[in-house]
């Protein structure tokens, strides 16, 4: 299996980093601009498509845009469960065609029945096969429907998506906890930029709906933002390297992508600082990511409630591990139900490097040390991240406080941050990769 072996800097970390842009909003914005092309009321001359600028190159977002462009008849998605629940909804309601949706063995795994449960409610025509699910696609009517505890909130985006293309729009009754709700969020904003009526009501339920109308595409470009979950692990290096410093590209403080939480999660550790260079225009813009001279650990643990952004989760556990601290972790209910059991897997990797943990439905606690971390020294890891490129992105820090980490199967990242592993390195980690 290949693999990338990393060290830590001989001198002190200063990055510059061109992160990737944002693959949840390039998933949403391509979804939208797909149905408001052929099937909104605005229709645009096939010499001249519209444009979403910036358009990520991750393997997720290749695979969603090639899908859209070809519309093959056969539809595999490889890893992405975004691409496969969007694309699920997307193709009920293509009328007079029909998809085979698939995927990869994981992705299969996964829970999609909540989503076709609700299609089939909306008059969609879904039939389980051995490859994945058969969509023969119809108008529909749209309406009422409800979904008690979503496993994802990818199956309320997904509804929503398509609620302005049918005939009565969409209401969503959502109950059970607010999970990754600033992904519904993302999508309502989303929305409303290709001129799409949506709306989020919270009391005495939540509910979400869009209005029947079609989409019209913007007059300008739709530009995909830099993406935040990437610079979550940027910040995870800047928070554990002492004397650390990064600059980022194009980094939107004001962002409706969920992970820019953790700009204010690790505000003790990273410093940050904005303006603007010589140039002009937004693209000039940068943010200045600088190690914060840590306060003195305190008695007991340090709470972190992750109902919101649960997929934060690896890179801040092995953060607060590598800090030497006792943390808790609540809000984690789907984290067994992404690419990896992601709880499953921090487990395994603080077993190897003997912290203590324990977990349960939704909650996580690890009681690290500095000196359980000061033992770490002089010891090598290996690490599978049981094809999580979050896993094997959060785990590559370790190196800063063990004498190496060894990542399997290192090519994971490029479902999401292509240029991953070139990045640290330039940053001064010494890699060795092994074919």
């Amino acid at each position: 299996m290949p693999s990338i072996t990393v060290r830590k800097p001989t001198d002190r970390i200063n990055m510059l980093v061109a992160l990737p842009r944002s693959k949840s909003v390039a998933a949403r914005a391509a979804i939208i601009a797909s149905m408001a092309v052929p099937l909104g009321p605005r229709k645009m001359d096939e010499d001249e498509p519209f444009e979403l600028k910036n358009f990520p190159t991750s393997d997720d977002s290749a695979t969603l845009k090639r899908l859209l462009d070809e519309r093959p008849h056969v539809m595999h998605c490889g890893m992405g469960g975004t691409t496969f629940r969007f694309l699920l909804a997307w193709a009920a309601i293509r009328d007079g065609e029909e998809h085979i949706l698939t995927g990869d063995a994981r992705l299969l795994e996964r829970p999609h029945q909540e989503l076709v449960d609700a299609l089939r409610q909306l008059g969609a025509d879904i039939e389980h096969v051995p490859e994945g699910y058969r969509v023969r696609g119809r108008k529909l009517s749209g309406g009422e429907v409800t979904m008690d505890t979503p496993a994802s909130s990818q199956f309320i985006s997904a509804l929503m998506m398509i609620g302005p293309m049918m005939e009565n729009g969409i209401l969503i009754h959502w109950h059970g906890p607010p999970l990754s709700e600033p992904y519904v969020m993302m999508t309502m904003i989303i929305m409303k930029q290709f001129n799409a009526d949506s709306n989020m009501g919270f009391h005495p339920q939540r509910h979400v709906g869009a209005e029947s109308g079609g989409y019209a595409l913007p007059e300008e470009p739709f530009s995909i933002p830099t993406d935040w979950s990437a610079a979550s692990f940027i910040y995870q290096i800047i928070a554990t390297s002492p004397g650390a410093r990064a600059t980022l590209n194009h980094l939107d403080q004001e962002s409706y992508q969920g992970d820019e939480a953790i700009r204010y999660l690790l505000k003790d550790e990273v410093e940050t600082a904005d303006w603007v260079d010589d140039g002009i225009g937004p693209e000039t813009l940068y943010t200045t990511l600088v190690h914060r001279a840590l306060r003195p650990v305190r008695e007991g643990q340090y709470a972190f409630d992750l109902t919101y952004t649960p997929d934060i989760f690896p890179m801040l556990a092995i953060t607060q591990a590598m800090l030497g601290r006792s943390a808790r972790f609540t809000g984690l209910d789907t984290l067994p139900l992404k690419e990896s059991d992601r709880i499953a897997g921090i487990s395994d990797a603080l077993g190897q490097l003997r912290i203590p943990c324990t977990s349960g439905p939704g909650w996580f606690e690890l009681a690290s040390s500095t000196e359980l971390i000061a033992a770490l020294a002089d010891r090598a890891f290996t690490f599978n991240p049981r094809g999580d490129h979050r896993m094997a992105m959060a785990l590559a820090p370790l190196s800063l406080v063990c004498e190496q980490v060894t990542i399997e199967d290192p090519g994971v990242v490029t479902k999401s941050y292509p240029g991953f592993w070139e990045d640290i390195e330039k940053a001064g980690f010494r890699l060795e990769r092994k074919e």
